[in-house]
């Protein structure tokens, strides 16, 4: 749920922001909202690209 909360708060604003007083609510009130949906899972896709440097006369 950190997570969740974290994208959010890191998606708005800086203007939209609660004030610090008020983020717990507004936490409380995500886990309300998307608890029913847990657990939250997504897929991620990741590539590699792997390589290595060697200069000349080391290796």
């Amino acid at each position: 749920m950190e997570q969740l909360v974290g994208g959010v708060y890191s998606a708005m604003s800086a203007d939209l922001l609660p004030a610090p007083d008020r983020r717990p609510a507004l936490t409380e009130s995500l886990t309300r909202a998307v608890e029913a949906h847990a657990p939250f899972v997504e897929d991620v896709r990741v590539h590699l690209l792997l390589g290595t440097l060697t200069h000349e006369g080391r290796t």
